[in-house]
């Protein structure tokens, strides 16, 4: 397949239809006899043939039945001519119609035929060709099996500099040539019969351009020469027979040392007799994926990524991609170029605009297509400056700042900010950059300018320039010489122009024994401080008057501190000796600041006790030990003294048999007898033992203690525990030593408590009693018995100790506790009270009076302590007719009774209440009965009597 370089339409180049042949290329080949040797390449569909011929002449011709040159005549010219520096070259021979050229060149080397025919390695054959001997011309012939075309390559190199040097590759003695409009030319037959030596019947070859030619020349031997060197060939193209020599020429310029590369392909196939229109027999690389930029646009920093993808026939590996910008600003760089793999590289900017971007991908044949990207790179925020970057004003004084800021690059941004200002001290600065100085002196300050939009910021120093203060009244000190005390007052003034009021003044002891200390210092108030001293001796003191943007001056007076004597020392402040030895003492007089005076003086020694004390201070102790007693020690001089204290020490006693305690463990009882003895240097008998509980409970009573007798004491507990008893042993000298026993006291049951001890409670009711077993000290034993109860009347007491009393009064009774396991029991008493009842609702009958029947119901209810439910109700009729009968009566129910009267009356009825106790209470009520007629009776009801007797009746 070919494609074309214009319209990118694709073909295939047409094999000659004849008989299989072969072709021969002779590719700059040597001198040879007429039977040269060839070397056969298989292809398809033609066969190709490389010949070492004569004179580096290349030719493509006929190896079969038919031939270009009948008998193999290898002599016909074609090539390279070469015209540089005004003169000819090229290769000698038998041309139709003249000489080829003046100068011949030179063949300096040829290699064997090189490869193995493959794409990667092509067979290809190099020549070295040599002028006058200032430019070597290498050519190299490529041709891979199979395919229709070869490939031609020059490379230049030079001694020396040369313009219009031309390059024209062609071939003669061709009927025919034509421009197959694909940018390439072809020769072709013209069906002239096989007897024109000159003819290569119905066969093609067509010259490709790679590297684009300067023009296509077709020439006359004749006037070839001439017209190459006049530079007056052309373009046209003779489409009638003739002997001339057809090819493309290359002008260009030779630089010393440098290298120009030119590549034609020439093509080659059978053919009608007329122009081919076949395109070059080879495919151009494409674009893949179309170039593009990330980011884009360009908004901050200064690179993008630039990204393409070609595609070839030999493979996107074997492309190159090189970019260049074609539109824009200059000075852009490329991190990857020229190489596979720039197709993704990385476009650095110098400064903003619009760019484009040409990238040309290129095969190994060099062969290339390019596309394009257009990248906006924009302005970014970057930096800004301040101008001037620094000024000196003086105080009130006003400076105007500008400010500007710069892209990325470093240029100036188009469209500028309103910049917000700060200045960071010494005055103030408006929204136009104006700085109005304050009153100070000072800096440099720092002046901010900021865009608001980046936050970009530039900076500038702004000093605002004060003079130093002077010395008004020098420094003084009062007193001066210092003979008393500690201190002295010093005063000063400065001036300033900034007034003195806000002047400071710094004290400080430039020369003197010790450090000073100043009551008032580093302020306007320490223009009078007093200054305190720690030692006697001369002492120089400066002090600094500072103004505000510290500017100073100094003034410095000496002042004199002479030593005082006031106060005495004795050393050793405090010590220990033993009964009868001897301690010596040393007494120091010093000055104000605690340090000795310079002349001691004789001092005077006294001591209160405990031995006694000689003039040069020796302390000879007492046989006894005590103190500690106070040593004086006394300056006749100044009248002051100091003392120290001085202790005879005496040994401790010892245990000599340790604390002990019997019973141990107390399990009856709330005593043990304790016993210590201790040992003395003064003897046991004015020992003094002191007894203590330094843990268990409290209570505790001893029979004797704080005395010798002590030794051996009866402790008297009040309760169980776990007691540890400590016995201090002490000497005369109340020097002490301890000893100590521990004592259980186990609780033991000695009684029982109940509670209440007594009680009163209604008939009926209910007490509950508890019961308590105590130990011998009258406390509640850590674990309680279940105790046994019992009553001897008046009710009943359960397992609880709940008592329920009887239904009648009486007692006291005896509740009685009792604990199985000591045996102990206590007792307790309750007494049942019993009250008369009373009467709650009166007597009453209903009906009151009885009109009609010969019933009443009578109603009453009493109360009691014992409760109404245990009362009795019994009726009586206290007067009035006789014969009433009660329907209850003597109960409980009785309290509500239906009275039947047997005659009509008046009648009076009286309930008496009673309680269990039999006390009672009465209440009455008066029921009168009415007559009321209800039937007739004759008497007698029934009679029997004799005939004719009589017989009355009522």
């Amino acid at each position: 397949m070919m494609r074309s370089t214009d319209d990118r339409t694709r073909h295939r180049a047409r094999p000659y239809p004849g008989a299989l042949a072969a072709l021969c290329l002779t590719v700059l080949g040597l001198s040879a006899p007429a039977a040269a040797a060839t070397t056969t390449i298989a292809g398809t569909p033609l066969t190709m043939i490389l010949l070492d011929t004569q004179g580096g002449r290349h030719q493509i011709k006929w190896n079969g039945t038919r031939q270009v040159y009948p008998n193999n005549d290898l002599n016909g010219d074609s090539g390279i001519s070469f015209f540089f520096n005004g003169t000819s070259y090229g290769f000698s021979g038998n041309a139709t119609g003249g000489l080829v050229g003046a100068n011949q060149l030179g063949i300096s080397s040829q290699s064997a035929l090189l490869g193995s025919g493959t794409a990667a390695d092509p067979w290809h054959v190099v020549t070295t060709f040599t002028t006058d001997g200032t430019v070597t011309i290498t050519q190299t012939v490529y041709y891979v099996n199979g395919d229709d075309y070869a490939t031609f390559k020059w490379s230049f190199a030079s001694t020396a500099n040369y313009n219009n040097v031309k390059l024209l590759h062609g071939v003669d003695a061709l009927p025919q040539g034509q421009d197959n409009g694909y940018g390439a030319h072809n020769v072709a037959c013209n069906g002239l019969s096989i007897s024109s030596p000159q003819v290569g019947p119905n066969f093609f070859y067509e010259f490709i351009p790679v590297t684009a030619p300067t023009a296509y020349r077709e020439v006359l031997y004749s006037t070839g020469w001439t017209a190459m060197r006049s530079g007056t060939l052309d373009n046209t193209v003779n489409t009638a027979w003739h002997d001339a020599w057809m090819g493309m020429q290359w002008t260009f310029n030779l630089t010393t040392g440098g290298y120009t590369s030119i590549l034609q392909k020439l093509a080659f196939g059978g053919s009608a007799c007329s122009a081919s229109s076949a395109p070059p027999p080879y495919l151009v690389p494409t674009i893949a994926t179309a170039a593009a930029a990330s980011p884009n646009p360009v908004t901050t920093g200064t690179t993008t990524d630039l990204s393409v993808l070609g595609a070839d026939d030999a493979g996107e590996a074997n492309l190159t991609y090189t970019w260049a910008v074609t539109a824009g600003p200059p000075g852009t760089t490329f991190s990857a170029n020229g190489s596979n793999a720039a197709k993704n590289s990385t476009a650095t900017f110098s400064q903003a605009g619009t760019y484009t971007f040409q990238v040309t991908v290129t095969d190994q044949d060099g062969f290339s297509t390019t596309g394009q990207v257009t990248v906006d790179v924009q302005q970014g925020a970057a930096s800004a400056t301040v101008v001037p970057g620094s000024a000196t004003l003086d105080p009130h004084g006003t400076q105007a700042f500008t400010a500007t800021l710069y892209d990325q690059f470093g240029d100036v941004v188009t469209a500028q900010p309103a910049f917000d200002w700060a200045v960071n001290g010494g005055g103030a600065i408006d929204a136009g950059g104006l700085f109005t100085a304050g009153s100070n002196g000072g800096g440099p300050f720092t002046v901010t300018a900021t865009d608001p939009g980046s936050g970009v910021e530039g900076t500038a120093s702004v000093t605002i320039q004060n003079d130093g203060p002077t010395i008004a009244l020098a420094a003084a000190a009062s007193p001066n010489p210092v003979t008393t005390g500690t201190t002295t007052d010093l005063s000063v003034l400065g001036a300033d122009d900034g007034g003195e009021g806000f002047l400071t003044y710094t004290w400080a002891a430039t020369a003197g024994p010790a450090a000073v200390g100043f009551s008032a210092n580093g302020t306007n108030a320490a223009k009078n401080s007093t200054a305190t001293f720690t030692q006697a001796g001369t002492y120089t003191l400066q002090v600094t008057v500072a103004d505000e943007d510290g500017l100073t001056s100094t003034s410095g007076v000496v002042v004199t501190v002479q030593q005082h004597a006031t106060s005495v020392a004795v050393s050793p402040a405090s010590a220990t000796v033993d009964p009868n030895a001897t301690r010596p003492f040393a007494a120091t007089l010093f000055d104000q600041f605690g340090n000795p005076m310079a002349s001691q003086p004789a001092f005077g020694w006294t001591v209160s006790g405990g031995g006694a004390i000689d003039a040069s201070g020796l302390f000879t102790a007492g046989a006894n030990g005590g103190g500690p007693f106070t040593v004086t020690a006394s300056d006749p001089g100044s009248g002051l003294q100091s003392t120290a204290s001085v202790t005879i020490q005496n040994d401790a006693p010892g245990i000599a048999g340790a604390a002990s305690a019997s019973p141990n463990p107390v399990t009856s009882g709330t005593t043990t007898d304790l016993s210590v003895l201790g040992s003395d240097d003064g003897g046991e008998s004015h020992l003094v033992y002191t007894w203590a509980v330094t843990s268990g409970p409290s209570g505790v009573t001893f029979s004797a203690n704080g005395t010798n007798a002590a030794k051996s004491s009866t402790a008297t507990f009040t309760q169980a525990g776990t007691y540890t008893f400590q016995v201090s042993v002490t000497d005369q000298d109340g020097l002490t030593v301890t000893s100590s026993v521990v004592v259980p006291v186990d609780q033991h049951a000695t009684s029982v408590a109940v509670s209440p001890a007594s009680a009163t409670v209604d008939p009926n009711a209910t007490q509950a009693f508890s019961a308590t077993l105590k130990d011998q000290f009258g406390n509640a034993m850590a674990s309680q018995p279940t105790f046994g109860w019992t009553v001897n009347g008046g009710g009943t007491v359960d397992s609880s100790g709940l008592f329920t009393a009887g239904a009648n009064g009486g007692g006291p009774f005896t509740v009685t506790a009792a604990d199985s396991g000591s045996g102990l029991q206590a007792t307790a008493s309750v007494t049942i009270q019993n009250d008369a009842p009373t009467v709650a609702v009166a007597a009453a009958g209903s009906p009151n009076p009885v009109t009609t029947g010969t019933t009443t119901d009578l109603s009453v209810l009493g109360a009691d302590d014992g409760g109404e439910s245990h009362l009795t109700y019994a009726w009586a009729v206290t007067a009035g007719p006789s014969g009433v009968t009660f329907g209850a009566n003597g109960s409980n129910a009785a309290k509500n009774s239906t009275a039947t009267f047997t005659q009509a009356g008046t009648y009076t009825f009286q309930a008496t209440i009673a309680d269990q106790d039999g006390l009672t209470v009465t209440s009455t009520v008066a029921v009168t009965v009415d007559q009321h007629a209800t039937s007739v009776t004759v008497s007698p009801g029934s009679a029997t009597i004799d005939p004719n007797a009589t017989q009355a009746f009522a």
